[in-house]
């Protein structure tokens, strides 16, 4: 900390498990997770059987509590004890009693496992959990909804989708959503509608191995002027099932008709990355946009990308923040474990991780759907066709950019920018992404190990991820409709 050649480890003092105020990073919890002595796995939904392994020499179960949980995304809850007797080293087969028998609820459920203290101790207290599992009971397949074609203007610089209360407007120059109006109001910041993103603000572990450096081309296309080479719209016409709200009472799901729908097409080549992208939104009447990106690369020469995603920011007024994933503190592909799938309600503003040295933060996995909406309700929903990541922050990405290198003689230039918790400012706006995939933390070492190969994006990959955008105002049930894709 200081100017140019004052002698520095740089961040090797405070890249620990705990902040130096003591209190403890998202790391701290995945740390938890993973040294675990008691272990559940081996679980069978269809019979509720699991395994439960104490790996602990000198220790038997007695000394613990053991419960479990059965969870919906509905956030229904309910707990029920469970008898674990096992010797240090034993384990044993149990049988999970008062598991929902049929899943067609429209509801995803879990079972979480707990172990806890079953005494004070000193420093430890009552009822601390010692060890935690979840799983998954079923996976829930979202209902695809019918709807008519959508209408448009068009000029020679825009398309622009008009309807009872809303209005989407595209540029054709950039390809971009460039507005997104509900009730008259702009939901959008600046006409910063989804983009194409490659680039993740440097980690601790990407500075040692020169990842900033190898990887600045995704970086550059992240910033490039967008021009599209290709450009259009289409109708897409075929026979589809799904829910029809205007399909006759007691019979609108299920429903089987041809349709016709609005499709705005456009592709995306980054040469400068050997990758091309399309980016196609299939449009509804009611203000539904169905978003879906395709990744296509083809360069291998550096072993990995930060991210494959859309970055896009909305008004800072829409700062209320809920999501159906992993939680509820930062999460990454490789550093998830700890992190168990559940409804969570927070702000942008408590999203942030305030690392001594700023960088990446703040990521969800395996989401579901997320929803930002204002103190009156009015918003919007995320919805996942399967999962996707996301992160909503009121500090946008360069704010915790510290630039290509950070060793202690590199000066201060657009390149190398040294930041520090004071330089983190807050913007007027909520900066979105919502990514098909992000690299893994790593941490296999303290300075310059890669993360581990499955969990790094390849250059030279084909991904393609959907998602649905709904409107919401005071009155939406985000419950409904978080299970609901266009």
């Amino acid at each position: 900390y200081g100017p140019v050649g004052t002698p520095s480890d740089g961040d090797f003092c405070i890249n620990g498990l705990v902040f130096p105020d003591r209190s403890v990073k998202p790391q701290t919890m995945e740390m938890g997770k993973v040294y675990q002595s008691i272990r559940f796995r081996d679980f069978d939904p269809a019979t509720g059987r699991v395994t439960v392994k104490n790996n602990y020499s000198f220790t038997s179960t007695s000394d613990f509590d053991f419960y479990y949980l059965v969870k919906n995304d509905a956030g229904d809850v309910t707990r029920h004890d469970l008898h674990v007797s096992l010797a240090p080293g034993e384990e044993g087969e149990f049988v999970l009693e008062g598991l929902p028998a049929d899943h067609g609820d429209g509801s995803e459920w879990f079972v979480e496992l707990y172990a806890v203290t079953r005494t004070d101790a000193p420093l430890v207290p009552r009822g601390h959990v010692v060890a935690s599992e979840q799983f998954c009971l079923n996976r829930l397949e979202r209902q695809h909804v019918l709807r008519a074609q959508a209408q448009y203007d068009e000029t020679d610089e825009t398309l622009v989708f008009k309807g009872e209360d809303h209005e989407i407007t595209f540029d054709k120059a950039t390809g971009m959503m460039v507005s997104y109006k509900l009730h008259g109001r702009e939901l959008l910041h600046d006409g910063c509608g989804p983009r194409p993103f490659f680039w993740r603000a440097p980690i601790d572990n990407e500075y040692g191995a020169a990842i900033p450096l190898k990887t600045a081309r995704w970086r550059d296309a992240s910033y490039a002027d967008l021009r599209p080479a290709d450009f259009g719209v289409r109708v897409v016409r075929g026979f589809a099932r799904g829910e029809d709200p205007a399909g006759p009472r007691g019979n609108r799901r299920g429903v089987e008709r041809v349709v016709s729908n609005t499709v705005v097409d456009c592709r995306y080549d980054f040469e400068e990355i050997g990758a091309k992208v399309n980016v196609a939104y299939k449009i509804a009447p009611d203000g539904m946009v169905t978003v879906t990106t395709t990744y296509m690369g083809s360069d291998a020469s550096v072993p990995m990308i930060p991210r494959i995603g859309l970055r896009m920011q909305m008004d800072e007024a829409f700062g209320r923040l809920a999501y159906f994933g992993r939680g509820p503190l930062e999460n990454y592909c490789d550093r998830q474990s700890g992190s168990f799938v559940g409804l969570y309600e927070t702000s942008v503003d408590d999203m942030l991780v305030s690392y001594v040295r700023p960088q990446e933060n703040s990521h969800r996995t395996d989401v579901r759907w997320f929803s930002l909406r204002d103190k009156r309700g009015a918003g919007l929903l995320f919805v996942s066709h399967d999962t996707f990541e996301f992160n909503a922050s009121a500090y946008p990405l360069e704010t915790f950019d510290s630039g290509m290198s950070i060793f202690n003689d590199s000066p201060v230039t657009p390149e190398t920018d040294h930041r520090h918790t004071n330089d983190v400012n807050r913007a007027d706006m909520v900066d979105v992404f919502i990514d098909g995939a992000m690299t893994g933390v790593g941490g296999n070492d303290s300075w310059g190990q890669l993360p581990m190969e499955q969990y790094r994006v390849s250059p030279d990959t084909t991904l393609t991820y959907s998602f649905t955008i709904i409107p919401l105002d005071r009155r939406s049930d985000v419950g409904t409709l978080s299970k609901t894709v266009f």
